[in-house]
């Protein structure tokens, strides 16, 4: 399609009885002869017999309603008629989620299926994410930084040598520390809310894995949390940090590491989908961390062919920590002195587990 506009002025195609036009043309080919109140905007109307769009998830082409069997149907309606959606409703609803799912800043695989050859499986889980009001950039650093794209680094955690950069973990935290409201320096931002989808495809079939709706402000707090919980020195002493969730799911996923070649990894053929959405609900909501957690951060560190790697040893140790501590009635003063060897406690389970280090230490030198 070709367009124009004249200087100063704005496109065609955004003018209102423009797109009544264009809305009624194509709602002929996709509205059923039944009227009735669309389920989005309560307007009384014509239903939709077949939507307008798809959206792509994985390669996928998915319709976002699907009502294939006897029983999801009612009154004799059929396809699209039982979601009861205009034209206006199911045509935007497609769009805008199709225009998500092709943003750098708002979708992000969190979890593909691992064994070779599955092609696209329920296992394959896309976030994603935007904020509910527009919302202008902020100034961190001297930088300005999407909003949404600083609340997704609790999700990627900071960006891979061969990825574009992006914001770090560190800009998030320094977001979460700077006022909001009630200063020359407030941002601006605690108004709105949050939204988090996570999709699957199931045969051409959209599926809903997860969907949370959180406002900045509890938001703030939770991440504030999860980031707390999870931050630790290095086994080396490289100073204390906190990871995104994909950089923690990456470490329950190594089944061994080259000590002569860190770089080179092996990851196992099996993962746990439960997790994602278990930490995305920690970080994001303010959840207990996900019972399989422990469990699976105890068998990756009994694991001794990931012992030589410094990066995911942190990470499972981070994970660990948060799991103990977040319970705890006094968890702030807790992790912050779980993040370092604090040569100073004298709680007898922790110096047990020093002993125990010790002990597994020289247990591994003499079998080297």
């Amino acid at each position: 399609m070709v367009s124009f506009k004249v200087a100063g002025g704005d496109l065609p195609l955004k003018a209102p009885d423009v797109q009544a036009f264009w809305e009624g043309y194509l709602g002929s080919e996709f509205l059923s002869d039944r009227t009735g109140q669309c389920s989005v905007t309560g307007e009384e109307g014509p239903l939709l017999q077949t939507l307008p769009n798809k959206v792509t998830v994985f390669g996928e082409t998915c319709q976002i309603t699907s009502f294939n069997k006897k029983a999801f149907q009612s009154y004799g309606k059929d396809q699209t008629l039982n979601a009861s959606l205009s034209f206006r409703a199911g045509a935007r609803a497609t769009a805008a989620l199709q225009h998500l799912l092709k943003s750098d800043i708002h979708q992000f695989t969190v979890a593909r299926d691992p064994r070779p050859g599955a092609g696209t499986t329920l296992q394959d889980q896309k976030a994603v994410f935007w904020l509910q009001d527009a919302t202008e950039e902020v100034e961190l650093d001297g930088k300005s930084v999407d909003p949404n794209e600083l609340l997704a680094a609790a999700i990627r955690g900071d960006p891979r040598s061969d990825e574009a950069p992006r914001a770090t973990l560190s800009q998030l935290e320094a977001f979460l520390k700077t006022p909001w409201r009630g200063s020359a320096e407030g941002l601006g931002v605690q108004d709105t809310a949050f939204n988090l989808l996570i999709l699957s495809a199931n045969r051409s079939r959209l599926v809903v894995r997860e969907w949370i709706n959180v406002s900045l402000d509890h938001l703030r707090q939770d991440l504030t949390t999860f980031l707390a919980a999870q931050r630790i020195e290095s086994p080396w002493g490289d100073p204390a940090r906190a990871f995104g969730i994909r950089q923690l799911l990456d470490a329950l996923a190594v089944k061994s590491v080259d000590v002569d070649n860190p770089s080179n990894v092996k990851a196992r053929r099996e993962s746990d989908p439960n997790l994602v959405r278990g930490l995305l609900r920690t970080a994001f909501q303010g959840t207990a961390p996900p019972p399989g957690l422990a469990p699976a951060v105890a068998r990756s560190l009994r694991n001794p062919k990931i012992w030589g790697s410094n990066w995911c040893s942190q990470r499972l140790m981070a994970m660990a920590k948060m799991t103990v501590t977040w319970s705890n009635e006094d968890d702030e003063m807790t992790q912050t002195k779980l993040e370092t060897l604090n040569t100073d406690l004298q709680d007898a389970p922790y110096l047990c587990g020093r002993l125990l280090a010790v002990l597994e230490n020289a247990q591994r030198r003499a079998t080297d």
